[in-house]
């Protein structure tokens, strides 16, 4: 063998028996050092990536020249990556930056711009520009430890802002918990330019990668009653979701349904500040991009520093896991410090435990006439055929276009007002439900209200009336009664144009006004006591009123938590002054996000959503707070699958048109028949109080896994929707007590049969447990004596028929 060839034999073998130990891939010892460090938390320097982990999440984060990027979030459980992988460099975070208004130069006082949230942008400029994490002069890295805790510091130091040179820092802190498995981020920015102020801040910017098999995953989002994506890995499909407004909570999560694990995302902000939550999807990787507003957009020479933590982490479990973590924390806020519905005294008994929700709107022929005064007893003939029926349960119900029309007087009346009146057929006659806002009593009710509503409450009816919480009509020329007091106190741009809500001619009013805040107490009290009302429902109520930036008004410019904080203090007022006038009235709201609970008394909420295969929101607030729904179909198996859906979470089931309204159930229609039965059942149930504590007072838990019928008959629902026939909730009271209510929503008689696991449940696992079954008559057998171990239930229900075990 030559020389040349004993060399190449050597090093070959060199090569081959050494490539273990120093050819590893660099992820594959960054892999390593994840599942394998030593202490409970643990940092690496690699080259120049800084790895981060503890025994549950692993973070690599890479340093290049001028800045930091995300390369991995890894699940340890389940060597799970998080994240798609790295090609080219990833922003971090983006700042972006706009001219201060004061160097804009402009005057809007007097004019009027229509819109809603698109006031953002507008506002932001066509010259904003964004700051990545990529642009710093220097950048460095250290860890704080503390007992419990690892904190790892990035920063980021002489970013130029345009022509200021070197005018901005950044910091970011990554902290890791001892046996948590969430890491929690913040950023600081200082931001020493004289010239351009942040706008906003999106941070931190993660690609999330699929769980698994894509056509496997689901997106969670807390949407209204909160909504699972299937296959949510589509091109294309955006979503950008304000909170707290069309999100009424501040989680996420992305998990695969077959292999139940997956990552949750979020953050934890006790303040409930204004902020968005944006999905960019693809069919390789969903762009999570969380949006934070500093207390005064886009103000120059001012910093921001996040006051609350963002949240990543691996998630094991699905849906109801990722509501669990949220719960933990969210019940501790001050939006739950009033406790729970079996404890508070605020919120009076009776509608605790009504178990539907009516509404009326007086403005529509299509079963009445073309006149509201009119149509005022056609709804209350409707309405007590109703509480007759409930025999002895009161029941709310929402009335709207209670007020006069007084013409000459309402903005809603000029031809750019696309609810201008007379409108044609069925609406001829009518204009918007918000015409003459703001201006009771000086534009008094219709004349036969009063007397209306004392003989409903005699007989169990609660009305409510719409009531805009944000909206005021200033009349066609600013000719309304109190308009030239109410302008001042008109929501603002930057440059001082009034705003209005949409397309609508009304001015948006600002929160934070004095003025308007009494303006509506009085509004209420006086409505208390002149018309026999039992409260109010306060439509736009959300979580946030729209971005006001007029810093005269005496809150920032419209960030942070001004909007939230303002919005909250308003409906305070105004729930403290309804309650001082009458204890048995009610306050409930429009799709009323979490930071609202502790000032109402229930929730307005969709009816059901394609989306809504999971009782979400419930699972979360189930015993803080009521809800109920927008308005029930009459048709088909949509109504029977929007009542038990309702019903199984503990919702008031609603809400039910009454005429002159159109689409309304009807006593004297034999077609009605069984949907009406299938409420009486429903009601039934509420007039007992072994079912009333779970189902009113009971903390929602996970649905039945049911093993018959197999497979689960499906029923269609809308364009896109499918639920299940067999529809179940799990309630565990006070007491610890469980309550099982299982309901057919088909047309045919089913088998049902399901093993529940009491430990699962929050019982203890020495305990003997009984299991009785009980029917909406009340009439209970007990079908199984103390005994440990898991609890088998079953049984057969007609079509549409309901039933209950009782599990102690």
């Amino acid at each position: 063998m030559s020389k040349f060839n004993k060399m190449l034999s050597v090093v070959t073998c060199f090569c081959v028996m050494s490539s273990p130990a120093w050819a590893r891939t660099p992820t594959e010892e960054t892999t390593r050092f994840f599942e394998t460090h030593k202490n409970a938390i643990d940092l690496k320097k690699r080259g120049d990536s800084v790895l981060f982990a503890n025994r549950q999440i692993g973070l690599e984060l890479k340093r290049s020249p001028r800045g930091f990027q995300l390369v991995r979030v890894y699940g340890i459980a389940d060597n799970q990556d998080f994240q798609t992988r790295l090609t080219n460099f990833r922003n971090l975070f983006e700042i972006r930056m706009t001219l201060d208004p004061k160097f804009v130069r402009r005057d809007d006082r007097g004019k009027t711009r229509l819109g809603h949230f698109v006031i953002l942008e507008q506002m932001a400029g066509k010259d904003a520009f964004v700051i990545g994490a990529n642009e710093a002069k220097t950048v460095s890295w250290r860890r704080e430890d503390n007992p419990t805790e690892s904190v790892l510091h990035l920063t980021w130091r002489g970013i130029d802002v345009r022509e200021n040179k070197g005018a901005m820092d950044v910091e970011v802190t990554v902290t890791l918990r001892a046996g948590d498995p969430l890491s929690y981020w913040r950023i600081n920015i200082r931001n020493r330019s004289g010239k351009y102020g942040i706008e906003r801040v999106r941070f931190p910017i993660v690609h999330l990668a699929p769980i698994g098999k894509a056509e496997d995953d689901l997106l969670l989002y807390p949407r209204y009653r909160g909504g699972l994506i299937d296959k949510p890995f589509k091109d294309g499909h955006n979503d950008m979701e304000f909170y707290p407004h069309n999100f009424n909570m501040q989680f996420q999560a992305l998990y695969n349904k077959k292999t139940n694990s997956g990552v949750y995302l979020g953050t934890f902000d006790p303040a409930a500040s204004f902020m968005c939550f944006e999905f960019r999807r693809s069919d390789n990787a969903i762009l999570w991009r969380p949006t934070h507003f500093p207390p005064n957009i886009t103000f120059a020479s001012e910093d921001f520093n996040l006051p609350y933590d963002c949240v990543i982490g691996p998630l094991q479990g699905d849906w109801y896991d990722a509501a669990q973590i949220y719960r933990k924390w969210a019940v501790k806020q001050f939006w739950c410090r009033k406790g729970k519905l079996s404890v508070r005294k605020d919120i009076p008994k009776w509608y605790k435990e009504a178990p539907l929700y009516l509404y009326a709107q007086l403005g529509d022929s299509a079963a009445g006439t073309h006149s509201l005064e009119k149509n005022l007893p056609i709804a209350e003939k409707h309405f007590l055929e109703f509480l007759k029926w409930a025999d002895g349960v009161k029941l709310p119900c929402n009335f709207y276009q209670v007020t006069e029309r007084i013409p000459g007087l309402t903005s809603y009346d000029l031809p750019i007002c696309v609810y201008r009146a007379p409108r044609l057929g069925r609406w001829a006659g009518f204009s918007t439900h918000e015409t003459h806002c703001g201006n009771y009593p000086k534009i008094p009710v219709l004349p036969g209200l009063s007397a209306a509503m004392g003989r409903l409450k005699k007989a169990g009816g609660m009305v409510c009336p719409y009531l805009p919480l944000e909206f005021f009509d200033p009349g066609p020329s600013e000719n309304a009664p109190y308009a030239a007091a109410a302008r001042p106190h008109a929501l603002r741009d930057l440059y001082g144009a009034f705003r209005g809500w949409g397309t609508n001619p009304n001015w948006q009013m600002c929160p934070w006004s004095d003025w308007w805040r009494n303006r509506l107490k009085e509004t209420c009290e006086l409505m208390l006591e002149r018309e026999n009302v039992s409260g109010f429902y306060l439509d736009v109520l959300q979580g946030s009123s729209l971005p006001c930036y007029w810093t005269p008004h005496g809150h920032t410019a419209a960030g942070g938590d001004s909007m939230t904080k303002g919005m909250h203090e308003l409906v305070k007022i105004i729930t403290n002054a309804v309650k001082t006038k009458d204890s048995e009235a009610i306050i409930t709201g429009e799709n009323t996000s979490e930071n609202m609970i502790d000032v109402t008394d229930g929730i307005l909420q969709v009816t059901l959503w394609p989306e809504n295969t999971a009782p979400i929101f419930a699972t979360v607030y189930q015993d803080y707070i009521l809800r109920y729904g927008l308005e029930m179909s009459v048709s088909g198996d949509a109504f029977f699958i929007q009542s038990a859906s309702m019903f199984v979470e503990g919702m008031q089931v609603g809400r039910l048109r009454l005429r002159p309204r159109s689409s309304a159930l009807s006593f004297q229609n034999p077609k009605h028949k069984k949907m009406l039965d299938f409420l009486k059942l429903m009601v039934d149930y509420y007039k007992q109080d072994v079912a009333k504590k779970f189902l009113v007072y009971g903390r929602l838990l996970r649905p039945l896994t049911f093993g018959t019928p197999a497979p689960m008959p499906m029923l269609s629902y809308g364009r896109k929707g499918r639920f299940p026939a067999l529809m179940s909730g799990v309630f565990r009271s006070d007491d610890g007590e469980l309550g099982v209510f299982v309901v057919n929503t088909s047309t045919k008689k089913l088998s049902f049969e399901a093993t529940l696991n009491p430990t699962e449940y929050g019982m203890a696992p020495s305990a003997a447990i009984a299991v009785e079954t009980i029917t909406p008559g009340g009439v209970s057998a007990n079908i199984r004596a103390k005994t440990r171990g898991p609890v088998t239930l079953k049984g057969t229900l007609d079509a549409h028929g309901l039933t209950m075990f009782r599990l102690k």
